[in-house]
This record gives C-alpha cells, structure tokens and sequence, in this order.
C-alpha cells in the first residue's frame, strides 16, 4: 500500500506535527500515485493550515505569558511597598 508522509518541522529540526496518507492499494503507476495525491491536497493543506495556526498561537500565548511574567519581576524590584 502506498503512502504519503508529512511532517512539519521548525526551525530548529523539531517536529510539529507528522500525519500519514494512505493512497490504496490499486495504485501501480507513478501517474495514479500523483492523482491520488492531487484528489488529498485539499484536505492535506487543510490539515497543515490548521497545524500551523495552532502552533503560532500557542507561540503568542508562551510569549505574552512571559511578557507578563518580566513585567511582574519589573515591578517587584522597583516598588518599595512590595519589597517590604
């Protein structure tokens, strides 16, 4: 049976996310592999947009986390009422 792997990786090699396709079993020419592949690319790219918002947002919610986390240490070491 043939199949398509994907994996999304960032910039530093990590993975994303991995997904397999199965393509079938009838397929045995290099030309009904690319049809098959051709009648998934909605769905695949789909999935892939999907994958890659989601990680961009849990990237902004890690950084706004810390954001909120320097501005708090910020505000500890200047204001003389926290301190005492």
């Amino acid at each position: 049976m043939a199949s398509l792997k994907i994996t999304l990786t960032d910039n530093s090699g990590q993975d994303i996310t991995s997904k397999t396709y199965d393509l079938g079993t009838s397929l045995s020419n290099l030309g009904q592999i690319e049809g098959e592949i051709e009648s998934l690319r909605p769905q695949i790219l789909g999935e892939l947009t999907q994958d890659l918002l989601s990680v961009a947002q849990s990237l902004d919610k890690k950084k706004q986390a810390c954001a909120g986390i320097k501005k708090l240490k910020s505000k500890l070491s200047t204001d003389p009422l926290i301190l005492r």
